[in-house]
């Protein structure tokens, strides 16, 4: 098997059918693929709109009680037999139009750890542009791959990567079993394990913006739910960092910019006094507040105003 696509699909039946169509739009040069969506305790009919779907395509859907996406994705992958994994939301879409020969040619040649590619996103009015937090170097081999971390805020978007499983398998590589956030942990560790890392220029996937998804919600609760889980996974990163000198170094801008996102929600989504003493107060507990020092005149500015006015 050349490829394997793992879906965590909840409450997906709106759009589950448009992710599974466009996956096997996908032209691959002839090369085997599989599908596994994971069904994750949906309880609307994302359970028959994924039988409907399996008279057209042959895929495999494996179902079970609701545990989030991170542990959707471990189950999915350890259905997975291919030589090379890609993850995608229920909510998003592959881009069929683009042609692909460059990531196939990698994929059976050099076959690096971590292959990136391009992601764009859609609006709620249905404007696409590109999405993402840098532009790499494309085609240059980094290795190992924690060579472009350093320095960097890497981009965490999980379906921006195709992972080798074998090194997947051999690095004994999960996410975090948390509903939000979970891969803002899987992706920093896999590039730091990771022997080596190429990105291509390549529109691979479409985020698809939805209401009250995870990353839009406007509830308080899930909100302040989201700020803790990032809390936790500022936490996790950071005792993995302290592993070794080498972590340490890559890993610390992207700790740093974590700690960065969590403040601007905190002050944007205007949460009481008592939330913000309690996020400030585990953030200081963990040496993350007030932010160090980074030489960078948008970083600085921030740092300041964090000190004066949270």
């Amino acid at each position: 098997m050349f490829l394997s696509f793992v879906i965590p699909a909840y409450n997906a039946a709106d759009y589950i059918r448009s992710c599974v169509k466009s996956i096997f739009a996908l032209d691959l040069h002839g090369r085997d693929f599989e599908v596994i969506v994971v069904n994750d305790g949906s309880t609307d009919n994302t359970g028959e709109v994924l039988e409907e779907c399996r008279r057209e395509y042959a895929f495999t859907v494996v179902s079970q009680d609701n545990m989030g996406p991170g542990v959707a994705r471990n189950v999915g992958l350890s259905y997975t037999s291919g030589k090379y994994v890609a993850f995608v939301d229920a909510d998003d879409e592959l881009i069929g139009t683009s042609d692909i020969s460059s990531l196939i040619s990698l994929m059976e040649g050099d076959a690096p750890d971590i292959i990136g590619v391009n992601l764009r996103q859609r609006d709620f009015k249905g404007k696409e542009a590109p999405y993402r937090r840098y532009v790499p170097i494309y085609n240059k081999c980094y290795a190992p791959a924690y060579k472009f971390m350093t320095g960097r805020n890497i981009f965490p978007c999980i379906p921006a990567y195709l992972f080798k499983k074998e090194f997947l398998n051999r690095k004994g590589l999960e996410l975090c079993a948390k509903k939000f956030h979970e891969d803002e942990e899987f992706t920093p560790r896999a590039f730091a394990l990771a022997d080596s890392f190429v990105a291509l220029d390549i529109d691979w996937y479409l985020r698809i913006l939805r209401r009250e998804s995870i990353t839009t919600t406007t509830n308080p609760e899930k909100q302040k739910r989201n700020i803790r889980d990032m809390l936790l996974i500022v936490e996790r990163m950071h005792d993995f960092a302290m592993s070794s000198p080498h972590l340490k170094i890559a890993m610390s801008c992207k700790l740093d910019y974590m700690v960065v996102d969590i403040l601007l929600l905190l002050h944007r989504q205007g949460h009481s006094k008592e939330f913000k003493r309690e996020v400030l107060a585990e953030l200081r507990r963990m040496n993350r507040f007030p932010l160090r020092w980074r030489n960078e005149i948008k970083y600085i500015a921030f740092n300041l105003w964090t000190r004066i006015f949270l």
